[in-house]
């Protein structure tokens, strides 16, 4: 009795053993996928975390160069302004000047025995100087739109940006 009480014992610990055994291995194997899963995590959250970092630095610059370029287009426009202000004062001036202008070169035409071909090249030297300065006038009036609407249009992307940004760190 006392050989089988010991063999029934001895196969009662080989069975807690074993069982102790694949408890532990399921423990570990357990741990392991843990492990493992937790890993994953850490490296997607850093993956989406780059990306959105990424994606905000990305935005910064270019939100940077927008306003560099605004600065820029407002500097251009301030110096197309003031170059238009130029022209529209020398234009006011010369449409001034030329009733006067012609006003003498009928007098001197008079006087002169009626041979004003001097005058009449100073009058057509100012209506062609003219010409050229509304002609300028208008292409600055041109560049002044386009820049104004060039300017309105970064306007609308870098909104536009801001827009889905926040957008897309509201749904991170």
């Amino acid at each position: 009795a006392g050989v089988a009480a010991d063999r029934l014992l001895s196969a009662e610990k080989s069975r807690e053993e074993k069982r102790d055994r694949i408890v532990e291995m399921v423990k570990a194997e357990a741990e392991g996928k843990i492990a493992r899963e937790t890993t994953r995590m850490a490296v997607e959250h850093a993956r989406r975390r780059k990306l959105f970092d990424d994606v905000v630095a990305n935005l910064t610059g270019r939100c940077e160069a927008s306003d560099r370029e605004k600065h820029d287009a407002a500097a251009k426009l301030e110096l197309t302004s003031s170059e238009l202000a130029d022209a529209r004062r020398r234009l006011d001036e010369l449409h001034r000047a030329v009733p006067n202008v012609l006003a003498n070169v009928h007098r001197r035409w008079k006087l002169e025995g009626r041979d004003g071909t001097r005058m009449a090249r100073v009058v057509f030297a100012t209506w062609r100087h003219v010409a050229v300065i509304a002609r300028e006038s208008e292409r600055l009036n041109r560049c002044v739109e386009e820049l104004v609407r060039e300017r309105a249009e970064r306007d609308a992307v870098v909104r536009e940006a801001a827009r889905t940004a926040r957008l897309d760190a509201e749904t991170r």
